[in-house]
Formats: C-alpha cells, structure tokens, sequence
C-alpha cells in the first residue's frame, strides 16, 4: 500500500467533510449544505461506501485529496502533506523533496517557518523576567483581564526597541534576506535587499493564524500613548490575505459549528476577551471589513451571522455592509447590542456587563435597523415624506439582497408596520428598486454563485449502467440480450468491463476492484449514483427496463435517419449494389426491434 492509500485508508471521509460541512444522513450516504456556493437546499453528498464528497450544484469534489484542495485551496502536493499529518502517516523523502517551483518552496514552507520562529522570539521577550518593558506588558495585560493561561495560548508576544533583532536572528538561522522580507516581518533599506529593518518595534504582538493554526501574520498594538498607528498589521504575502483570514477562526470554529452561529467583532481583544469567558463561537475581523470570501469560509459551518461593532459611525457603516454581505451569502443576520454603555465585548467581560444576557437578546438585523435609523428620529417627524424615503433608500440595498422570500416578507411586513404603510406598496418600491438600480443589476450579474456551473445532466445510458455499478448482479439477467444489441452502446467501454466480469463469474467484486483503483470510469460513476441515490427510492429493476427501452428507441431513431440520408446519396444509380442492399437490410432490422 503506497502512502496516498495509507492516508485514504486512515482518514474517514465522512469525518474529514464534518470539519467543514453540517452532515445529516441520507440513507447510505449524507448530506448537508454546499462548502463551495451559498445554498438553502442541500446539494452537497459524501458516500462514505465510494469514498467521495460531491457538490452537484457546482459539479465539484472527489476524494478526500479532491476535497481538502477545493475547500482549502491548496495544491495536491499542500493537500497530501496536511492530510498526510493528520492520518499519522510520515511522507518520505522522495516526496517532500519531489521537484517543486522556488516560488512554492519559498512562500510556502520558509514564510511558516519564518513566522513559526518570529512568534516564539516575541514570545521569549514577552516572559523574559529581567525586562522592565516585558513586566510593563504583563501588567497591561493582567489589567485587560487577560490571563496567563490565554497569553500563551494566543502566544501573545513583544517586540523590543531594535530596528534589526528580528532581521538579525533570521538571517543566523539561514534564511535569505529575499525570503525575511517576503514574510512581511522586516523591510528591506536600500537596494538589492541591503539592510533589513523589522517592521514591528515597542509593540505588543498577536499573532494571526490560518484555518489550521499555522501564524501567517502579526498584529502589533502600540506600547506607548505616543506611537502611531496605534494598530500595527503585517502586509498581505502569499500565506496572509486580509479578506480570507479571521483572528482566532482557527481556536472557534468547532464551537460555531456546535453552537450553529457565529459572532463577528471587530478587534484582536474583542475576540480574546470573548473566548476566556467561554463565548467560543467569536472571530474577528483582522486589517479589514467583513469580506464575502471570510463569510464563505464561515457558511461551511453556520448561516447565523451575529454582528458585533462599535456604536460610531464607522462601526455602524461596517454593520450595514456586513449585513448586506450576510444576506447576499444567505445568512440569518442578528445584531448584538451591548447593554450598560460599554463601548466593545471586552469592555463589557471585563467591566461587569452581561455579554451572555445580550448574546441571548441580539435583535434580527431589520429591527436593528429600525430602531437605529428610523426610531432614532424624533417622533413628530418620522411620518414626513423625506424621512420615510430616506429610511427606504437605506434599508432597499441590503433588502434586496436578502435571497429568502420568507425572510423578506417577514422584513417587509414589519417594516410596513412601523412605517405605517400598506405592505404591497412596500413591495412594489422594492421591486421598482431592483429593475431601476443599476449597481443592484451589475452586482448581482457578478456574484461567482450565479456563475455555477448547470447541474450535470444523466443521458439515458449513464444511468442505466450507473445503476448495475449500485447492483452489478443484476447484468446477468441482461447479459445475452445486450450482447444480441451490443451495437447500440455508446459506453462500450463499460459494457465491456461488465462483460468482463460476467464471463470471469465476478460481477459481486467489479466495483471493489474499481474502488480500490480509484478508476476514473467509476470515479465518474460513483458521482452518478450519488446524484441518482438523492432523488429518493426508485425501483431499479423497472428503471433499468425503461431506460434500456429508451436507449433503443433512440439509437433506432438516430440510425434510420442516418441511413435513409446514407440511401439519398448513394443515388437511383446503386439501386441493387451490395451497399444498398446492406443498408436496407439494416433499416428493415431495426423496424423488427
């Protein structure tokens, strides 16, 4: 057994897939909700018997290789390794050294390990006891309400004063200068990399991870009032992009998928503060706005988005394109408001309010809306025409994103209440919105969902061999009678193989021997079958009679008309040849089926 078997037989598909999917089981296979698109119905199926995972809204998946690539992004080779670790089975060399592009060797193993160094260095500064500035952090920190247990789990660090520590001891480990300022961790003075400064100085530093708890990035808050900006981020790089990671997605993501929601907040200790106190289920965003790419990431494990900001205005402008994005990804959309006045989560755990009561009590995204911009007006002022019309003009945007009818209903008709108008009318300005918007047109004309793929179409013959791979057996009740009219197979291949198999008396192990290989005639199969096994129940013995029928009908249609045109162009000439005679004896042939 080579080690790609070693690590399909090792890791459970079905287990795998959980980490990223809501699998429910559906007769011998599950299902559960696409990772790949947004979805209300469920399209996504793994067939723990085939070993494969199968989108048939976005016709994508395979094995778990398949799988892990697509749901990670990741080369097959990234794929092999992080499964590889995971199944416990250690890759040889002849493939962790196997020929690979400088640009892949670099960016993605000395950039981890660039970073992996980096964070225990600012780690060791952080506890080095003889710093007065180190005892200063711990202090901050302790005041922050932040325990010792939580600072080494984030592995919160610090950066010194130097301008070069951070350069200085990646180069004694033997990294290249090229590679040092391509993590992001220094910058290079001068021309062709001459000096190498560290881009993080006087900061306190949160490490960033990946899905996967890899350190990709660095978050560096200042130490002293003085300093500017007071939030310090690493560049983008070829391992860290601002719009596909969330801060301490890695350490939440079980619990979001447990708790079935999600709670988005805006800062490094936000997120910190929420899970010391036992609220799991929390991210934050890092550098950046809440992007679509972070909310396709968290659709693969709820589609209950809680939004979390700041009461300014730019926490509130953040709330309503998030929002917008929430409902264009197909998300429930709620609204925690914090109680008491406290400006952010980690001031309300850490200053006696009642998080877990306002977590309980966040408020459906419409009513936020309500009571924020319309509400918010005073009262004899809110039934002006100018008022309504600019509470529509806010609310429409993020309205007709909202994919659901029930939840736009729902919105509609309390809205109407409010406004104390007639639904309807509502309804006809939301429509006239959409057909006269045009951002609304181009935007929706853009979304990557509306650019799936069509769902694969079955013909007549892959279905019917796709279901004697479900019962191979049953060939033998047609065996004499295909081989009679072996003509009119298009998958001769497949009939062959069944053939095969009849006359060597092993039908019962055809799709083991093929499993085992992985085929690509019965990867292409089992994808079938999966698509076939999710229309319900069926009685195979009957649709394999139909579809054989049908199969015939329309290879005799297909024929006859090609040979009447075969006949129009032989021409009166080569009445009686023997080419003539042959064709008309095929035509009569094919009458007598």
């Amino acid at each position: 057994m080579d080690q790609i078997e070693q690590i399909k037989a090792k890791i459970d598909i079905v287990s795998l897939v959980s980490e990223y999917v809501d699998l429910r089981k559906a007769g011998r296979n599950y299902k559960g909700i696409s990772p790949f698109k947004s979805e209300n119905t469920p399209s996504f199926v793994v067939s723990p018997e085939k070993e494969i995972a199968y989108c048939f809204a976005t016709n994508q998946g395979g094995d778990i290789f398949e799988f892990y690539q697509l749901v990670e992004n990741v080369s097959f080779k990234e794929a092999v390794r992080a499964l590889s670790e995971k199944a416990g089975v250690e890759l040889d060399k002849k493939f962790l050294n196997s020929k690979v592009s400088k640009v892949e060797k670099k960016l993605q193993d000395d950039l981890y390990e660039i970073h992996d160094w980096v964070t225990k260095f600012f780690e060791n500064n952080l506890w080095r006891p003889s710093s007065k500035e180190s005892k200063r952090m711990m202090v901050y920190l302790e005041k922050r309400g932040i325990t010792h247990e939580i600072i080494r789990k984030y592995k919160i660090g610090l950066a010194s004063e130097s301008y070069d520590e951070v350069g200085r001891g990646l180069l004694k480990e033997g990294f290249s200068k090229e590679s040092i300022v391509a993590s992001g961790v220094c910058y290079a003075k001068g021309t062709d990399f001459g000096k190498l400064v560290d881009r993080f100085r006087e900061r306190l530093i949160i490490p960033i991870n990946d899905s996967r708890g890899r350190v990709v990035a660095f978050g560096g808050r200042i130490t002293k009032k003085d300093q500017n900006p007071k939030y310090l981020n690493s560049p983008e790089t070829d391992i860290y992009k601002k719009n596909k990671i969330l801060f301490g997605f890695d350490l939440a993501k079980d619990a979001i998928r447990k708790k079935d929601s999600v709670i988005v907040v805006e800062g490094y200790f936000d997120q910190i503060a929420c899970y010391q106190a036992g609220f799991e289920n929390v991210v934050a965003v890092s550098g950046t706005a809440l992007t679509e790419q972070h909310l396709r990431l968290l659709g693969r494990f709820t589609k209950n988005l809680i939004l979390c900001f700041d009461t300014d205005e730019a926490g509130k402008k953040a709330m309503l394109r998030s929002a917008e994005l929430g409902y264009e990804q197909g998300f429930n959309v709620k609204v925690l408001k914090l109680s008491g006045g406290f400006k952010d989560p980690a001031e309300s755990i850490n200053g006696g309010g009642d998080f877990g009561l306002d977590m309980e009590n966040a408020q459906s995204f419409h009513e936020y809306l309500v009571d924020t911009y319309y509400l918010s007006i005073p009262q004899s002022k809110r039934m002006e025409p100018s008022n309504i019309n600019s509470f529509l003009e806010l609310a429409f945007p993020i309205l007709a994103k909202v994919d659901s009818l029930i939840t736009k209903d729902l919105i509609l008709r309390r809205l109407a209440s409010v406004l104390q108008m007639k639904v309807d009318i509502l309804y006809a300005e939301l429509k006239k919105y959409e057909a006269s918007n045009k951002n609304f047109k181009k935007r929706i004309a853009a979304k990557p969902e509306n650019a799936i793929k069509k769902k694969r179409v079955i013909g007549f013959e892959e279905q019917m061999w796709s279901y004697f791979f479900m019962n191979p057996e049953l060939f033998e009740k047609y065996a004499e009678e295909f081989y009679e009219k072996s003509f009119i197979w298009e998958e001769k291949q497949v009939y062959k193989l069944f053939v095969h198999y009849y006359n060597e008396a092993a039908l019962n192990q055809l799709s083991v021997d093929l499993l085992r290989g992985f085929d690509q005639i019965y990867e292409k199969y089992s994808i079938n079958i999966l698509q076939l096994e999710s229309n319900g129940e069926i009685d195979i013995h009957n649709e394999i009679d139909r579809l054989f029928k049908r199969i015939q009908e329309t290879y005799i249609s297909k024929r006859r008309k090609e040979i009447v045109s075969e006949l129009q162009g032989l021409g009166a000439g080569t009445v009686g040849t023997d080419e003539h005679r042959e064709l008309l004896e095929e035509f009569n042939k094919l009458n007598n089926i």
